[in-house]
């Protein structure tokens, strides 16, 4: 009777087989077939936020569905999954999905991976099957210590890339091993001049397609900031008619965490309540202000003791005339610098300011508006300087890396680090720099804080080149690296074949190239006036032959 049952048995089992190797087939880890690329910022102790690009044609021929999986190594073969996350990409032509991670451990290494299928919904146990018996893409991070508790930490600032840059500066950086990286402008030179959130979106892709720009972005946090080139057309301000489109693209495309906030409030969850004391004290901030609307990218953040302060410096340039931070940022502005001074536990402040800030020369942007850089300054000294803390001006803008200690910022004598460029043609204005200037390509900065024990931060910097080191400075042995009183931009040198020398030579060419032909066109001239001169005496010339030979 029961070998009576048992070709059913047996087809029954083969038709669950069948779908369980159907299943597993349908599940697949190759990253670069699905995902363009990825990018991820807005760490903090116990969160990361994640934006994901798909393969733009495979979502169109062949939909799919993206999972994401973060876990903890327990052992180079054991795994502990925490989360997972199945990706949403946006409809349309800008498809994008967005992952925000919470509830992680302060200084912990997470890491996490893709997987992707077309007719099934993925849980923990697909992940950990797959994951035991395939090569997966693997990435990772790690959260921060608790704001304002001591921490030490490495990050790494600088601006400008051509778009789509393939440099292997940004596979140094990769190199670096660093907690988090400070874009501050013009990740790409679209100059974009209409209100089209597409270009944006297409400027990002154009970016990320770089092998080298793509490696390095998905392998660090961000931190981004606009700049000219990037919010709009070159020398962009408030009134570009790209403000509506490269607001919506960023916060639809960037990784980030809360914008214009009144306090730094990231990881406000985690303050210590004595570390809070101070924002109960309302009556020292003013909270209540005029705001600028839906505009401003403003926004400060916490990492161990360090205040990071970015100043957005193109949503509100010129909307009032003389003006580049606008009412509301102005406002949020010494709110920030009252923050610190109300604080014991900050004890530096990095301020971000995307355009170059020495300028003694009144060559860049900032001379345009000194009024509101001295009320900057005079919130620095008042608020941090002093309070016995430490402040660091942190700029991009023009093409050139250099370093003052403060000697030759005239407006707020606080030492000032300018990084630039990543891979665009190199130029210098502004300046002097008491530690030296570089003109070139392939251009960073390395910033290491150490808090240590005897309640004192050092701040050590690195001003690099390809990897190799240029400038260095030591904010606890400033006598081991002097500098002098002051070193200027160097003169345009015509040999630099990547930077403003290979334009200068185009322009001779191009003198010489119209010389050469302004001398044939003379030549033909002459000639065919000579000719026609010939002809017209020719008739006279037989005449007179023929008389003499009568």
């Amino acid at each position: 009777m029961q070998n009576q049952f048992l070709p059913l048995k047996i087809f029954i089992c083969l038709i669950l087989l069948q779908c369980l190797s159907s299943q597993v087939e349908d599940i697949s880890g190759d990253y670069n077939k699905y995902i363009s690329f990825h990018w991820k910022g807005a760490i903090t102790s116990h969160s990361i936020i994640i934006k994901a690009f798909p393969q733009k044609s495979e979502l169109q021929a062949n939909p799919f569905s993206a999972f994401l999986f973060v876990y903890k190594r327990v052992n180079n073969k054991e795994i502990q999954l925490i989360q997972t996350f199945a990706l949403n990409f946006s409809p349309g032509q800008n498809s994008v999905a967005e992952v925000q991670i919470n509830s992680l451990a302060p200084k912990t290494t997470y890491y996490y991976s893709y997987l992707f299928s077309h007719s099934n919904i993925l849980q923990k146990n697909d992940f950990i099957q797959y994951y035991e018996h395939n090569k997966v893409t693997e990435f990772t991070f790690r959260t921060l210590e608790l704001a304002l508790n001591p921490m030490n930490f490495t990050f790494g600032a600088a601006s400008c890339a051509d778009t789509g840059s393939t440099s292997s500066v940004f596979l140094n950086l990769k190199d670096e091993n660093l907690t988090f990286f400070l874009h501050m402008g013009d990740i790409h030179y679209e100059n974009i001049d209409t209100d089209n959130i597409t270009k944006f979106y297409e400027g990002y892709y154009k970016t990320f397609q770089s092998p080298s720009q793509k490696q390095f972005f998905q392998s660090v946090p961000v931190f981004y900031i606009w700049d000219d080139h990037d919010f709009g057309a070159d020398n962009s301000n408030g009134k570009s008619p790209t403000k509506d489109a490269v607001h919506q693209a960023y916060k639809e495309f960037v990784p980030y965490g809360p914008l214009k906030a009144k306090f730094p409030v990231d990881d406000f969850e985690a303050f210590p309540i004595e570390a809070t004391k101070s924002i109960t004290e309302s009556d020292q901030y003013t909270l209540s202000y005029e705001s600028d609307g839906p505009y401003g990218i403003f926004r400060s953040f916490i990492v161990g003791r360090c205040l990071f302060i970015v100043m957005d410096l193109r949503s509100f340039k010129d909307v009032i005339p003389n003006d580049i931070l606008g009412k509301e940022q102005k406002v949020w502005l010494e709110n920030q610098f009252k923050f610190v001074s109300l604080n014991e536990r900050i004890k530096v402040v990095f301020l971000v300011s995307t355009i170059f800030w020495i300028d003694n020369k009144d060559e860049g942007e900032w001379s345009d508006y000194l009024q509101t850089q001295t009320l900057i300054a005079n919130w620095a000294k008042k608020y941090v300087k002093n309070a016995g803390k430490q402040i660091m001006v942190l700029s991009g803008d023009t093409h050139a890396m250099a370093f003052d200690d403060g000697r030759n910022n005239y407006i707020g004598e606080f030492p000032v680090l300018q990084a630039a460029p990543l891979d665009s043609f190199p130029i210098c204005s502004g300046g002097p720099y008491s530690h030296g200037v570089s003109v070139d390509r392939g251009q960073y900065s390395v910033i290491e804080v150490q808090d240590l024990p005897n309640d004192n931060v050092c701040i050590k910097i690195h001003l690099k080149k390809l990897g190799a080191s240029l400038i260095q400075y030591d904010t606890c042995y400033p006598n081991s690296y002097p500098g002098t009183e002051g070193v200027p931009c160097p003169k345009l040198i015509v040999g630099d074949a990547k930077g403003y020398g290979w334009i200068i030579l185009i322009i001779v060419g191009v003198l010489i190239g119209a010389a050469v032909l302004v001398w044939i066109v003379w030549k033909c001239l002459k000639r065919y006036k000579e000719r026609k001169f010939l002809k017209k005496e020719k008739p006279l010339i037989e005449l007179t032959e023929s008389f003499v030979n009568r």
